[in-house]
């Protein structure tokens, strides 16, 4: 990488500039730079590590060798025949068929040189029903310490404080069984005493916990591996404007910590900026009840790649059956900043003893379901305002959301209005603005059913995948009635993860022109490639699958390129 100087700004030579550093940008970046080309990764925030660094840090990969070390078989003709049924008339063959091509090819690449670690966990496919599902294709990422990043630590975007545990430390997939039942079992207890007593460590010594899990641990591997492979890492480098010459992308326009930057690049640009859910204009556009949602996008998320690209002559995909990943979210009200959401992926709605009702106090979503789902049916009824409501017995176990289960308090949740309780279901309905009648007889058909093991209205927990979420000791692991008072309840709001709508890319990444062809020098990878399914969901990981493979790829088709032209 070479610096000059020109008119007005200060001009950087590099052979590839990546925009963005979530799991995307930053597999791009090692790829590129181990294969000798010098490399920028450009990140418009503080910190890096994007959406990935907030996410569970699953990544849904067919037929890899972590399933079959731990037992499970599978092969790409079963995922191949399980996308396409899940996909429909969604199902792209070119990308789809790329992925599933390469993507143990990535993910053994970046293991083999990059510390990636991807372990097995046993997760179902989100459509066990249908043809090709299979179990344990999502891989998750085990903990990771944070103390071997050394001064890079304190510029890995934090995980998020309400997805962990109330001193602010992160809980990863295996946590949540001892914590869970740290009440039930002197085992549990035990482990989870072992586990805060770690975070707690890590707070007086560090100042933050070193212990990272989940997305924040894939980050940080992903971090360590691009500096260690000789990437230039830039925070506060926001990519302003692309320059183009000769129908090709020639580089870019960078605002580095407030001076700007010329950076020429040889090979490419790469857009990897996280797509738009942080941007109110183009939510309103393309995300269904936008003005009342909540969205785990970083402030950041502006859909800045997605605007470079179209200007470069990019287009926006069209028809998607999804424009984002959809969860269910609630949030403490506010004291005086933006309330801050927690995502209701797992655990209290999918356990045994609770139900969600809209505004009116009626159900209208198996609850249990996997949470696009969900999220399709709370689109799909236009719900603005929902209700998570369970029983004491429930609360106890489980928790709702960020009041914990036995033997947190719960005082001040419910001093702020974000938990409700009440001594009766009638009561509990006044709190919340709903007819008492309604929600009684809601509640009331929904017990007789749940005695008799079965929910004939919309299926709870008939699925595998509410059987692997709900609670194992119980014959059917969703679904008990809501009986023990006091009731309670929170509300919930529409929410996404992140945003699946990008431009249109080919199989390479290369984005793609109002004709069909590339764009010569530049790629959209990540949030600001349209998702190879499309807004179909096959399974957890399915967003940072793709954008390590077409991170990966993107790199690869680069390297390639520059060497056919020598």
């Amino acid at each position: 990488m070479e610096a000059a100087t020109g008119e007005g700004s200060s001009v950087i030579e590099c052979d590839v500039l990546v925009a963005g550093s979530g799991a995307a940008g930053l597999s791009a970046a090692i790829v590129a730079a181990q294969a000798g080309l010098s490399v920028v990764v450009a990140e418009k925030a503080s910190v890096f590590g994007g959406t990935t660094a907030l996410s569970g840090g699953g990544v849904w990969i067919p037929a890899s060798r972590a399933m079959r070390a731990d037992g499970f078989d599978d092969s790409i003709a079963d995922a191949a025949a399980y996308l396409k049924a899940v996909l429909g008339a969604q199902y792209d063959d070119s990308k789809v068929e790329a992925y599933l091509a390469h993507a143990n090819e990535a993910v053994d690449y970046l293991s083999e040189h990059a510390g990636l670690e991807l372990i097995s966990a046993g997760l179902p496919d989100y459509e066990m029903h249908l043809p090709g599902a299979g179990h344990s294709r999502c891989l998750l990422s085990p903990d990771f310490d944070g103390r071997k990043l050394g001064p890079l630590l304190r510029k890995l975007r934090p995980a998020l404080r309400e997805m962990g545990g109330p001193l602010g430390f992160q809980i990863g997939f295996a946590d949540m069984e001892p914590l869970l039942n740290l009440h039930r079992s002197f085992a549990a207890f035990r482990k989870s005493v072992r586990i805060v007593a770690r975070q707690v460590a890590d707070l007086l010594v560090h100042g933050r916990a070193t212990r990272l899990a989940n997305g924040n641990a894939l980050a940080a591997r992903l971090l360590l591996a691009a500096a260690d492979s000789g990437v230039s890492l830039w925070s506060d480098a926001p990519v302003k404007s692309l320059r183009t010459a000769d129908n090709r992308v020639i580089g870019a326009i960078v605002e580095r910590s407030g001076q700007t930057l010329e950076v020429r690049t040889s090979k490419a640009v790469i857009m990897a900026t996280g797509g738009f859910g942080a941007d109110a204009a183009m939510r309103r556009e393309h995300i269904p009840l936008a003005a009342t949602s909540y969205s785990l996008a970083p402030r950041e998320n502006r859909g800045d790649g997605i605007r470079l690209a179209l200007g470069a002559g990019g287009r926006l995909a069209e028809g998607n059956a999804a424009n984002a990943i959809w969860t269910p979210m609630s949030a403490v009200p506010a004291g005086d900043g933006p309330p801050r959401p927690f995502p209701h992926l797992a655990g209290d709605r999918l356990k045994p003893g609770s139900i969600i009702v809209d505004a009116d106090g009626r159900r209208f979503t198996d609850e249990a379901n996997h949470y696009q789902a969900v999220g399709n049916d709370i689109n799909r009824v236009g719900a603005e305002r929902m209700f998570l409501v369970g029983d004491a017995q429930f609360l106890r176990r489980y928790g709702m959301g960020l009041a914990r289960p036995a033997p947190w308090p719960h005082g001040a949740l419910l001093r702020k209005g974000y938990l409700k309780r009440a001594g009766t279901v009638a009561e509990l309905a006044g709190q919340l603005g709903i007819d008492p009648a309604r929600l009684e007889r809601t509640v009331a058909t929904f017990n007789e059913h749940a005695r008799q093991g079965h929910d004939p209205e919309f299926g709870r927990g008939a699925h595998a995948y509410s059987h692997f979420m709900g609670d194992p000791g119980r014959d059917n692991p969703s679904l008990a009635p809501l009986e023990h008072a006091p009731f309670y309840a929170i509300e919930l709001r529409p929410g996404d993860l992140c945003t699946l709508l990008g431009v249109v890319t080919d199989a390479r990444a290369a984005v793609l022109d109002a004709a069909g062809q590339p764009i010569a020098g530049l790629y959209a990878v990540g949030l600001d490639m349209n998702s190879p399914w499309r807004g179909a969901y096959p399974g957890g990981g399915a967003a940072l699958g793709p954008a390590i493979v077409f991170g990966y790829l993107a790199a690869r088709d680069i390297v390639r390129a520059g060497q056919a032209a020598a």
